[in-house]
Parts: structure tokens; sequence; C-alpha cells
């Protein structure tokens, strides 16, 4: 067996971004976090569009509680997919944490 030289080519497996949340999903059941968010990332990177890898991506973030790039990834994917009915409460509740966040830090000040 020899790897492709090109591996990221969409002639070969791992041009398929469906391999890449595959592979974060098991990455995720593992705790494996960053892992996961990575491989979720070069799925989204293969085929910005796929509505499953920015699903996982947008979910991954959520999880690490880096919010801001959760409703970036998010919005994207509302914009692509509107009918996904649990992506539009994950969506409000971030937003109601990024407003709490910054009330918070503005009652500090």
């Amino acid at each position: 067996y020899h790897p492709p030289k090109t591996p990221l080519s969409s002639g070969t497996i791992l041009g398929d971004p469906y391999i890449w949340v595959k592979l974060g999903i098991f990455q995720q059941e593992l705790l494996q976090n960053e892992d996961a968010l990575e491989s979720f990332k070069k799925a989204v990177n293969i085929d910005e569009n796929d509505t499953s890898a920015l699903y996982f991506l947008g979910f991954q973030y959520e999880k690490i509680g880096k919010i801001n790039e959760a409703i970036e990834t998010y919005e994207k994917l509302m914009k692509l997919d509107h009918s996904d009915e649990d992506v539009l409460p994950r969506l409000e509740n971030l937003r109601k944490k990024q407003a709490n966040i910054k009330n918070t830090e503005i009652d500090k000040n």
C-alpha cells in the first residue's frame, strides 16, 4: 500500500467530506475534542456547502465553548438549509449566551 501523494484531492477517499465527518463523530465519542474539531474543519474545507459537515463543526464549536465560531457556523448552515429543526434552537440559545457574556463584561467595567 502506498498512500496517495495528494491525499485531499477529489480523486481519493480523503477528498470526501463524509469520511472526515464520520471520523470526527468517532473522535467526539472518544472525547477527542480537538481532533474532532480538526476533522470537521477538514470536511468543511473540502466542501464548504456540506450541511452535515457544517452541522457537526458548529456542534463541536458549541461543545468546546467557542460560542462565536458556533454561531457563525450555524448561521452559514441556516443559509444553506432552512429546514434543519435542530439548528435554530441551538442558534438562539447560543445568541442568548453570547449576549449574557457581553452583558457580564459590561457590568465588570
